[in-house]
């Protein structure tokens, strides 16, 4: 990374060249001062790079009286609130540990461990620290964002595992409380957005259209898309056809835009699990050839 993005702790202000940069991570144009200054904080706070998509600031539309309006939220990927958990742990001289996850069904009885196709009901994450234990439960229904009546991306394939890390974030959080409030992962925040259609009084059809238009996810843009491709290009899927078959594994064609923040955001997580799903490809073409030439030698 640049001399000139790195950002110092006596630092209290953004520097031009910062600014410009983080426009070009997707930082909105018209984002305020008093935005961009809790943003500053935070980084420093927490020492997750920016320029490096370990934390960022994206706008939500949220829902008020008057319509909708875009409040900025700083977010993480699970990944950087186990990373500012361990270096605080590590400084402070205290034992951190986390327990296994534990999923609920229907009926309220724990599992420690999810099998059933139905999503669970909620999770609960403990974790250790120094003394205390800090217990945190997910409810599912809370947090998985829902389009058009059905489950959206990951929560739709992997929903034990993503309200896993939802409470693990909260129980992170009751944890590490000064080194973490006011910071939420991508999980969480999947549902943030309202996307539940409002009360409609007036009937004209551009009114109707605005109404659907905020229930209908948004598809990435092109420039997101060609990130995730370039990631992808680093695990070894350097074809556009094969990068489609594993997005068709990980997200929905084309991914919706949280969906590719998501995946821009847990960069090195995307690129991990990409590397695995080629091996795991070329794990199974090899067998599958070696069965086939069995077969013919058996003929």
């Amino acid at each position: 990374m640049s001399s000139e993005l790195t950002i110092t702790q006596d630092q209290t202000d953004w520097t031009q060249q910062q600014v410009a940069a983080l426009k070009t991570l997707g930082v909105s144009n018209d984002v305020t001062q008093a935005d961009l200054a809790i943003f500053l904080t935070q980084s420093k706070r927490t020492g997750l790079d920016p320029f490096s998509r370990q934390i960022y600031m994206i706008g939500r539309k949220q829902k008020t009286a008057n319509g909708y309006e875009t409040k900025q939220t700083i977010q993480v990927g699970i990944d950087g609130l186990r990373a500012i958990a361990h270096r605080v742990a590590q400084q402070c001289h205290e034992v951190f540990s986390m327990s296994d996850t534990l999923w609920a069904d229907k009926t309220g009885v724990w599992h420690d461990v999810w099998l059933s196709p139905e999503p669970p009901s909620a999770a609960k994450v403990s974790v250790k620290r120094g003394g205390g234990v800090f217990s945190a439960v997910a409810i599912f229904k809370e947090y998985a964002p829902i389009y058009n009546g059905k489950l959206s991306g990951m929560w739709s394939s992997k929903p034990a595992l993503m309200i896993a890390k939802c409470a693990e974030a909260l129980a992170l959080r009751k944890a590490f409380p000064s080194d973490m409030s006011g910071i939420y992962t991508d999980d969480e925040m999947s549902r943030a957005e309202d996307v539940s259609a409002p009360t409609v009084v007036e009937t004209s059809a551009q009114q109707q259209a605005e109404t659907i238009s905020h229930r209908r996810p948004q598809i990435s843009t092109q420039e997101q898309r060609e990130q995730i491709f370039a990631m992808l290009a680093e695990a070894g899927i350097s074809d556009k056809l094969k990068a489609i078959n594993y997005l068709k594994h990980a997200a929905h064609i084309p991914p919706t835009k949280q969906e590719a923040e998501f995946l821009i955001a847990n960069r090195e997580t995307v690129i991990k699990k990409a590397s695995a799903w080629v091996r795991e490809q070329s794990t199974k073409r090899t067998q599958e050839l070696a069965e086939q030439q069995q077969k013919e030698k058996e003929q």
